[in-house]
């Protein structure tokens, strides 16, 4: 009776924390470890969650990327993220395959976002603007070549 009792008070989790958000099989899984469940348990929990289309890595993946590139990250900073959360490379090149054009577009949004319209230039009082803007972009997980396309030659 006790392993049934386990099974239904992990599931009963599990369903629980799905209904706030979705999530990764892997994070589900950690955080049914962190409840002390056993590894049988958490299987058989996941499985049928599985079976039931409640907790799905592509639908994690595709949620969590939109909500990312709307936060302003870039795609290495998303990449590191879905990796981290268990995602698979082919569910990660489904849903982050955007062309240059897009993330130079999500760049300039986030840098106008921040900074406003207006780049000064480097050499109008001591000012390092285009450094700034392009840590900042490097912060948020663009790639050097995607900063200096959104960003233009640096000046001085």
């Amino acid at each position: 009776m006790k392993g049934a009792e386990e099974s239904r008070d992990a599931y009963q989790v599990a369903v629980k924390l799905l209904s706030r958000r979705e999530h990764s099989i892997q994070e589900l899984r950690r955080k049914l470890a962190r409840k002390e469940f056993s590894n049988g348990v958490i299987d058989a929990v996941v499985s049928n969650l599985q079976e039931a289309d409640l907790v799905s890595d592509a639908r994690y993946a595709e949620v969590f990327v939109r909500s990312r590139i709307n936060r302003g990250d870039g795609p290495m900073k998303v990449l590191a993220s879905l990796r981290e959360r268990g995602i698979d490379d082919v569910l990660i090149d489904q849903f982050l395959h955007y062309d240059d054009t897009f993330w130079i577009s999500r760049a300039n949004r986030v840098l106008e976002k921040k900074f406003g319209q207006r780049l000064t230039r480097d050499d109008e009082k001591g000012s390092d603007d285009w450094g700034k803007r392009a840590r900042f972009l490097a912060g948020r997980g663009f790639a050097a070549e995607i900063i200096y396309r959104s960003l233009g030659p640096q000046h001085g």
